[in-house]
């Protein structure tokens, strides 16, 4: 698995494939790792899928009675607090979560790492899952401060790709989503066989290339 989210100035881009192993199989292709909490928020998934989908559910439940008591949203700080604080007392009873939250509220964009053993950690951008190591050499060779949505969103789509050729527990589709003042907006959803052909166009070998361009000959 391996969601990541790269960090804008004032947004945020988030992208994950969509490929779930049991071991050495692959369940499923279809999994969607980036989990919407409510409009304005995200939360991805790495680890356990069951895990991860019922915490992210819990936590959109208390991010909503803290809207109706609060008449307010809660900040994704808060958000990001509470989750580690469930999940720290849980520690040691075999929970497996990666997983980041990521969203825009009053004070602006926040991006915030929690894992099962209850840390949490805020940053600009944040690969989780099996895959991470490949997305981080794109993503740490290719970020910037200040990038556009579309140089963003091409930067994560990139190293989703490319931890998916590299490992074998990633694969299926790459999602990409934005999240901005507005809350957030899926932007595309690419198979990652069709950017391999993308990134890596098949070259014709020379004699096949010379033949077609070689004049026909006329009767």
């Amino acid at each position: 698995m391996i969601p990541n989210l790269s960090a804008l100035e004032n947004h945020f881009g988030a992208a994950a494939d969509s490929r779930a192993s049991m071991g050495g199989y692959i369940s499923s292709q279809t999994v969607r790792k980036i989990i919407e909490i409510n409009p304005y928020m995200l939360g991805t998934m790495a680890g356990g899928a069951a895990d991860c989908q019922f915490w992210h559910r819990n936590l959109g439940v208390k991010c909503r009675l803290h809207e109706l008591a609060n008449k307010r949203r809660i900040s994704i700080a808060g958000s990001s607090k509470t989750l580690a604080n469930i999940l720290y007392s849980y520690r040691g009873m075999g929970l497996s979560i990666g997983t980041m939250i990521a969203g825009f509220d009053e004070t602006g964009p926040g991006l915030y790492y929690v894992d099962s053993e209850g840390a949490r950690l805020k940053g600009s951008r944040f690969s989780v899952g099996s895959g991470s190591l490949y997305a981080y050499g794109i993503l740490d060779e290719g970020y910037k401060f200040n990038m556009s949505v579309e140089e963003a969103a091409e930067l994560a789509r990139r190293a989703i790709y490319h931890a998916t050729f590299r490992d074998g527990a990633s694969g299926g589709c790459v999602s990409v989503y934005y999240v901005g003042p507005d809350g957030w907006k899926k932007l595309s959803g690419d198979d990652v066989g069709e950017l391999h052909y993308h990134y890596y166009p098949v070259q014709a070998a020379p004699v096949e290339q010379e033949m077609a361009e070689a004049p026909s000959a006329s009767t």
